[in-house]
Protein backbone atom coordinates (compact mmCIF):
# COMPACT_ATOMS: atom_id res chain seq x y z
CA UNK A 1 0.00 0.00 0.00
CA UNK A 2 2.62 2.31 1.21
CA UNK A 3 4.64 1.35 -2.35
CA UNK A 4 1.35 2.49 -4.32
CA UNK A 5 1.16 5.69 -2.33
CA UNK A 6 4.44 6.65 -2.94
CA UNK A 7 4.31 5.95 -6.72
CA UNK A 8 0.98 8.10 -6.61
CA UNK A 9 2.61 10.68 -4.76
CA UNK A 10 5.32 10.75 -7.52
CA UNK A 11 2.76 11.12 -10.36
CA UNK A 12 1.08 14.20 -8.39
CA UNK A 13 4.08 15.70 -8.24
CA UNK A 14 5.28 15.21 -11.89
CA UNK A 15 1.94 16.75 -13.08
CA UNK A 16 2.18 19.97 -11.27
CA UNK A 17 5.40 20.36 -12.35
CA UNK A 18 4.38 20.41 -15.64
CA UNK A 19 1.32 22.48 -15.10
CA UNK A 20 3.51 24.74 -13.60
CA UNK A 21 6.22 24.97 -16.00
CA UNK A 22 6.78 27.73 -18.32
CA UNK A 23 5.59 27.01 -21.80
CA UNK A 24 8.62 26.76 -24.27
CA UNK A 25 9.49 29.76 -26.59
CA UNK A 26 8.17 29.24 -30.11
CA UNK A 27 11.55 29.52 -32.00
CA UNK A 28 10.56 29.94 -35.08
CA UNK A 29 11.16 27.91 -39.01
CA UNK A 30 14.26 29.09 -40.06
CA UNK A 31 14.36 29.88 -43.53
CA UNK A 32 16.82 31.68 -45.96
CA UNK A 33 15.24 34.59 -45.77
CA UNK A 34 14.28 34.49 -41.72
CA UNK A 35 12.27 33.12 -38.94
CA UNK A 36 8.73 31.97 -40.08
CA UNK A 37 6.18 31.45 -37.16
CA UNK A 38 2.92 29.76 -37.95
CA UNK A 39 -0.19 29.73 -35.84
CA UNK A 40 -0.10 30.61 -32.34
CA UNK A 41 -1.68 32.21 -29.29
CA UNK A 42 -1.18 35.36 -28.74
CA UNK A 43 0.90 35.22 -25.79
CA UNK A 44 3.39 32.71 -27.46
CA UNK A 45 3.28 35.42 -29.70
CA UNK A 46 4.46 38.05 -27.28
CA UNK A 47 7.22 35.80 -26.02
CA UNK A 48 8.50 34.89 -29.86
CA UNK A 49 9.26 39.13 -29.78
CA UNK A 50 10.62 38.86 -26.45
CA UNK A 51 12.96 36.10 -27.33
CA UNK A 52 14.33 37.76 -30.73
CA UNK A 53 14.64 41.36 -28.47
CA UNK A 54 11.63 42.53 -30.94
CA UNK A 55 10.43 45.64 -29.49
CA UNK A 56 8.35 48.21 -31.74
CA UNK A 57 9.81 51.22 -29.51
CA UNK A 58 13.66 50.23 -30.91
CA UNK A 59 12.38 50.61 -34.47
CA UNK A 60 10.35 53.83 -34.25
CA UNK A 61 12.67 55.69 -31.62
CA UNK A 62 16.18 54.15 -32.11
CA UNK A 63 15.78 53.12 -35.92
CA UNK A 64 16.81 49.81 -35.60
CA UNK A 65 16.03 47.42 -38.54
CA UNK A 66 13.05 45.68 -38.54
CA UNK A 67 13.53 41.84 -38.05
CA UNK A 68 12.82 39.36 -40.57
CA UNK A 69 10.36 37.90 -38.22
CA UNK A 70 7.65 36.58 -40.22
CA UNK A 71 4.28 35.50 -38.55
CA UNK A 72 1.96 33.75 -40.85
CA UNK A 73 -1.44 34.04 -38.98
CA UNK A 74 -3.16 36.23 -36.99
CA UNK A 75 -3.66 34.62 -33.01
CA UNK A 76 -7.05 33.71 -32.42
CA UNK A 77 -7.41 34.93 -29.58
CA UNK A 78 -5.81 38.56 -30.81
CA UNK A 79 -9.75 40.10 -30.01
CA UNK A 80 -8.96 39.16 -26.36
CA UNK A 81 -9.71 42.20 -23.85
CA UNK A 82 -6.31 41.68 -21.86
CA UNK A 83 -4.45 42.36 -24.55
CA UNK A 84 -6.60 45.85 -25.20
CA UNK A 85 -3.29 48.25 -23.98
CA UNK A 86 -0.52 45.88 -26.16
CA UNK A 87 -2.60 45.45 -28.94
CA UNK A 88 -1.69 48.58 -31.28
CA UNK A 89 2.30 47.64 -30.74
CA UNK A 90 2.14 43.42 -31.23
CA UNK A 91 -0.39 44.30 -33.99
CA UNK A 92 2.48 47.07 -35.67
CA UNK A 93 5.41 44.00 -34.96
CA UNK A 94 3.41 41.17 -36.26
CA UNK A 95 2.28 43.22 -39.53
CA UNK A 96 5.68 44.87 -40.14
CA UNK A 97 7.81 42.63 -41.36
CA UNK A 98 5.45 41.17 -43.81
CA UNK A 99 4.48 44.12 -44.83
CA UNK A 100 8.19 44.51 -45.88
CA UNK A 101 9.12 41.46 -47.05
CA UNK A 102 5.76 41.63 -49.95
CA UNK A 103 7.35 45.45 -50.70
CA UNK A 104 10.88 43.70 -51.08
CA UNK A 105 9.09 41.43 -53.42
CA UNK A 106 7.51 44.17 -55.49
CA UNK A 107 10.72 45.81 -55.78
CA UNK A 108 12.62 42.74 -56.96
CA UNK A 109 9.99 42.35 -59.83
CA UNK A 110 10.62 46.53 -60.63
CA UNK A 111 14.78 45.57 -60.93
CA UNK A 112 13.81 42.69 -63.46
CA UNK A 113 11.56 45.58 -65.56
CA UNK A 114 14.20 48.38 -65.34
CA UNK A 115 16.86 45.57 -66.10
CA UNK A 116 15.05 44.70 -69.14
CA UNK A 117 13.98 48.21 -69.85
CA UNK A 118 17.59 48.98 -69.80
CA UNK A 119 18.04 46.24 -72.26
CA UNK A 120 15.42 47.66 -74.68
CA UNK A 121 16.69 51.20 -74.84
CA UNK A 122 20.25 49.77 -75.83
CA UNK A 123 18.60 48.35 -78.64
CA UNK A 124 19.15 44.19 -78.00
CA UNK A 125 16.98 41.70 -77.76
CA UNK A 126 14.95 40.11 -75.59
CA UNK A 127 15.66 36.67 -75.19
CA UNK A 128 12.24 34.46 -75.42
CA UNK A 129 12.24 33.75 -71.70
CA UNK A 130 12.16 37.23 -71.27
CA UNK A 131 9.70 38.19 -73.62
CA UNK A 132 7.42 35.32 -71.64
CA UNK A 133 8.33 36.75 -68.04
CA UNK A 134 7.06 40.38 -69.51
CA UNK A 135 3.88 39.28 -70.80
CA UNK A 136 3.17 37.34 -67.84
CA UNK A 137 3.90 40.90 -65.68
CA UNK A 138 1.87 42.54 -67.84
CA UNK A 139 -1.24 40.68 -67.45
CA UNK A 140 -0.04 40.27 -63.33
CA UNK A 141 -0.47 44.56 -63.26
CA UNK A 142 -3.35 44.57 -66.04
CA UNK A 143 -1.13 46.13 -68.66
CA UNK A 144 -1.29 46.28 -71.98
CA UNK A 145 1.82 44.45 -73.83
CA UNK A 146 2.77 46.88 -76.30
CA UNK A 147 5.12 45.45 -78.43
CA UNK A 148 4.76 48.15 -81.22
CA UNK A 149 5.73 50.67 -78.43
CA UNK A 150 7.75 49.60 -75.55
CA UNK A 151 8.76 53.01 -74.46
CA UNK A 152 5.08 53.23 -73.85
CA UNK A 153 4.67 49.88 -72.17
CA UNK A 154 7.63 50.02 -69.70
CA UNK A 155 6.89 53.28 -68.21
CA UNK A 156 3.27 52.13 -67.78
CA UNK A 157 4.93 48.92 -66.32
CA UNK A 158 7.12 51.36 -63.66
CA UNK A 159 4.08 52.98 -62.96
CA UNK A 160 2.45 50.12 -61.39
CA UNK A 161 4.95 47.82 -60.11
CA UNK A 162 6.41 49.59 -56.55
CA UNK A 163 5.80 49.84 -53.25
CA UNK A 164 3.42 50.75 -50.86
CA UNK A 165 4.08 52.85 -47.85
CA UNK A 166 4.24 50.87 -44.61
CA UNK A 167 2.63 53.28 -42.60
CA UNK A 168 -0.48 53.52 -45.10
CA UNK A 169 -0.97 49.77 -45.42
CA UNK A 170 -0.51 49.38 -41.42
CA UNK A 171 -3.08 52.00 -40.93
CA UNK A 172 -5.62 50.26 -43.76
CA UNK A 173 -5.63 47.33 -41.82
CA UNK A 174 -5.95 48.91 -38.50
CA UNK A 175 -9.00 50.75 -39.92
CA UNK A 176 -10.67 47.38 -41.38
CA UNK A 177 -10.19 45.12 -38.94
CA UNK A 178 -10.20 46.88 -35.91
CA UNK A 179 -6.12 45.91 -35.26
CA UNK A 180 -6.55 42.04 -36.60
CA UNK A 181 -9.59 41.53 -34.01
CA UNK A 182 -12.47 40.68 -36.78
CA UNK A 183 -13.35 37.31 -37.27
CA UNK A 184 -12.16 37.55 -40.73
CA UNK A 185 -8.62 38.45 -39.74
CA UNK A 186 -8.60 36.02 -37.14
CA UNK A 187 -9.82 33.20 -38.79
CA UNK A 188 -8.87 33.75 -42.45
CA UNK A 189 -6.08 36.66 -41.96
CA UNK A 190 -8.25 38.84 -44.22
CA UNK A 191 -6.71 42.18 -42.33
CA UNK A 192 -8.00 44.40 -45.26
CA UNK A 193 -11.62 42.85 -45.63
CA UNK A 194 -10.85 42.40 -48.86
CA UNK A 195 -14.44 41.88 -51.01
CA UNK A 196 -14.35 38.97 -54.08
CA UNK A 197 -17.19 39.08 -56.59
CA UNK A 198 -16.04 35.94 -58.59
CA UNK A 199 -17.42 33.28 -55.89
CA UNK A 200 -14.41 33.07 -54.05
CA UNK A 201 -14.10 33.91 -50.06
CA UNK A 202 -16.40 33.65 -47.27
CA UNK A 203 -19.86 34.36 -46.65
CA UNK A 204 -19.97 38.11 -45.04
CA UNK A 205 -21.04 38.48 -41.35
CA UNK A 206 -23.03 42.19 -42.17
CA UNK A 207 -26.20 42.37 -44.33
CA UNK A 208 -25.61 42.91 -48.42
CA UNK A 209 -27.55 45.59 -50.57
CA UNK A 210 -29.78 43.89 -52.62
CA UNK A 211 -28.42 42.17 -56.12
CA UNK A 212 -24.42 42.06 -54.23
CA UNK A 213 -22.91 38.97 -54.18
CA UNK A 214 -19.35 40.04 -52.60
CA UNK A 215 -17.59 37.43 -50.68
CA UNK A 216 -14.53 37.94 -48.18
CA UNK A 217 -11.46 37.25 -49.25
CA UNK A 218 -9.56 34.40 -47.71
CA UNK A 219 -5.89 34.05 -47.47
CA UNK A 220 -3.44 31.45 -45.98
CA UNK A 221 -0.98 33.70 -44.89
CA UNK A 222 -0.63 37.50 -43.86
CA UNK A 223 2.25 37.58 -46.79
CA UNK A 224 -0.81 36.64 -48.72
CA UNK A 225 -3.55 39.17 -47.50
CA UNK A 226 -0.11 42.00 -47.99
CA UNK A 227 0.58 41.04 -51.35
CA UNK A 228 -3.00 41.01 -52.19
CA UNK A 229 -3.45 44.74 -51.07
CA UNK A 230 -0.34 45.79 -52.44
CA UNK A 231 -1.71 44.41 -56.34
CA UNK A 232 -4.87 45.72 -55.54
CA UNK A 233 -3.42 49.16 -55.04
CA UNK A 234 -1.51 48.73 -58.08
CA UNK A 235 -3.60 48.25 -60.90
CA UNK A 236 -7.02 49.17 -59.91
CA UNK A 237 -7.89 52.69 -62.37
CA UNK A 238 -9.25 54.53 -59.48
CA UNK A 239 -5.68 54.19 -57.66
CA UNK A 240 -3.97 56.33 -60.90
CA UNK A 241 -3.39 59.52 -58.75
CA UNK A 242 -1.20 57.23 -55.81
CA UNK A 243 0.55 55.48 -58.58
CA UNK A 244 1.11 59.10 -60.40
CA UNK A 245 2.58 60.26 -56.75
CA UNK A 246 4.51 57.94 -55.96
CA UNK A 247 6.00 58.41 -59.36
CA UNK A 248 6.79 61.93 -58.90
CA UNK A 249 8.38 61.38 -55.31
CA UNK A 250 10.77 58.29 -57.15
CA UNK A 251 11.69 61.18 -60.00
CA UNK A 252 12.57 63.62 -57.54
CA UNK A 253 14.18 61.21 -54.87
CA UNK A 254 11.83 62.73 -52.26
CA UNK A 255 11.04 60.10 -49.34
CA UNK A 256 7.57 59.06 -49.75
CA UNK A 257 5.33 59.24 -46.69
CA UNK A 258 1.61 57.14 -46.60
CA UNK A 259 0.15 60.06 -45.11
CA UNK A 260 1.14 62.30 -48.20
CA UNK A 261 -0.61 60.27 -50.34
CA UNK A 262 -3.51 59.29 -48.44
CA UNK A 263 -6.04 61.50 -50.40
CA UNK A 264 -5.55 59.44 -53.50
CA UNK A 265 -7.90 56.97 -51.47
CA UNK A 266 -10.94 59.42 -51.35
CA UNK A 267 -12.93 57.02 -53.24
CA UNK A 268 -12.05 54.15 -51.57
CA UNK A 269 -14.54 51.49 -52.38
CA UNK A 270 -16.78 50.59 -49.81
CA UNK A 271 -15.42 53.19 -47.10
CA UNK A 272 -16.05 56.40 -46.18
CA UNK A 273 -15.92 59.55 -47.60
CA UNK A 274 -13.60 60.30 -45.10
CA UNK A 275 -11.74 57.20 -45.25
CA UNK A 276 -8.87 58.88 -46.03
CA UNK A 277 -8.51 60.99 -43.11
CA UNK A 278 -9.06 58.47 -40.93
CA UNK A 279 -5.78 56.78 -42.25
CA UNK A 280 -3.46 59.60 -41.70
CA UNK A 281 -4.51 60.08 -38.17
CA UNK A 282 -4.22 56.36 -37.30
CA UNK A 283 -0.39 57.09 -38.90
CA UNK A 284 -0.50 60.47 -36.42
CA UNK A 285 -1.87 59.03 -33.31
CA UNK A 286 0.84 55.42 -33.55
CA UNK A 287 3.44 57.12 -35.01
CA UNK A 288 3.78 54.97 -38.11
CA UNK A 289 5.32 57.62 -40.79
CA UNK A 290 9.14 56.72 -39.67
CA UNK A 291 8.21 53.22 -40.66
CA UNK A 292 8.08 54.14 -44.70
CA UNK A 293 11.63 54.87 -44.17
CA UNK A 294 13.30 51.78 -42.16
CA UNK A 295 14.44 48.53 -43.41
CA UNK A 296 14.57 44.65 -43.00
CA UNK A 297 17.57 43.66 -41.33
CA UNK A 298 20.48 41.81 -43.12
Amino acid sequence: MKKILSVLLLAAAGIAVWLFLPESVPTGDKRADGLYFGAMKTARLKSAFKAQNYDMADVLENKKPVPRLFVEAVPSDFNRSKYDDERPALFTEMLLPVIMKANADVLTERAGIERLKAKFEAKEAFSPEETALLQTAAEKYDVDFNTEDFSKFFNEMLLAVDAVPPSLLLAMAAEDSGFATSRYAREYNAVFHARDWNGSGVEPDEPRKEGETYLIKTFPTLYDAVADRILYLNTVNRFDSLRAARAEYRRTKNPLYGRRIAQAFRLFPDREFKYPDILKHLINQYGWSPLDLAALSN
